[in-house]
């Protein structure tokens, strides 16, 4: 996994500047490593060449963007370089071009200022892109910040009013996405296997998966079959060892 603050400006601070792209390419081209997933990127850090990158099939199908908000004065108040526009513009990109991709993001509930219609901004913007599932957080003030010192913090009810409701949107869209995928072929990395005969692993497009043996060591890559789902995970029984 390639992860860091910032992941999309890897290299701007080395001499000769390099850049996410180049780094990928050189994993591709020098390793054997058969899987690779990059963690949080920013939706102002997709350039074309890491889109086009991760077509490769030794890429993880999985994103996560961030998104925050989806209000303009949210985002400008948050010092987010990008208007939901842009955002949503980025989303569309990606899933256009990049086949059976998974999304994820962050979303950031009450922060100060934010009105009743701003959180319907972001709750609608949620709804119309294309997410498999979202981290939900409410807003939570850190002594000497300067969004602690901005005026018009939220209560705590409407704080988890607010995360009710967009946690109940989330659970919509995993269990749409995960009944997606049943029927479906999907290389998982074993994690740890079990004494019951099943063993369970995380899936490129980052699901927890149960596969009915326990014959494969854990970090195998195995080509499991979904079969169906059991609570936030798929079960399925594997068909090829990668």
């Amino acid at each position: 996994m390639l992860t860091g603050i910032h992941l999309g400006l890897y290299g701007y601070d080395l001499e000769p500047r390099i850049t996410l792209s180049t780094l990928i390419k050189a994993l591709l081209s020098k390793t054997n490593i058969r899987r690779i997933r990059l963690s949080s990127i920013e939706a102002t850090e997709m350039s074309e060449e890491i889109i086009e990158l991760l077509q490769d099939k030794r890429l993880c199908k999985h994103l996560h963007v961030p998104l925050q908000s989806g209000s303009d004065t949210i985002l400008k108040s948050m010092k987010r370089p990008y208007t939901a526009r842009v955002y949503s513009y980025t989303i569309e990109r990606i899933v256009n071009q990049i086949k059976d991709i998974a999304l994820g993001t962050d979303v950031i509930v009450g922060f100060p200022g934010e009105s009743d219609a701003e959180f319907m901004h972001t709750k609608g913007l949620l709804e119309s892109l294309p997410f498999t599932y979202m981290h939900i957080f409410p807003f939570s003030a850190r002594p000497g910040t300067l969004a602690s010192q901005l005026p018009g913090h939220i209560g705590s009810p409407v704080k988890k009013e607010r995360c009710n409701e967009l946690n109940a949107l989330n659970i919509r869209i995993k269990s749409a996405y995960l009944l997606s995928q049943i029927g479906k072929n999907l290389d998982i990395i074993i994690e740890e296997a079990y004494g019951d005969s099943t063993s369970v692993g995380k899936s490129g497009n980052y699901l927890k998966v149960e596969a009915s043996s326990n014959e494969y060591p854990a970090k195998s890559l195995v080509t499991v079959r979904i079969a169906g789902v059991v609570g936030d995970s798929l079960k399925g029984h594997p068909i090829l060892s990668a």
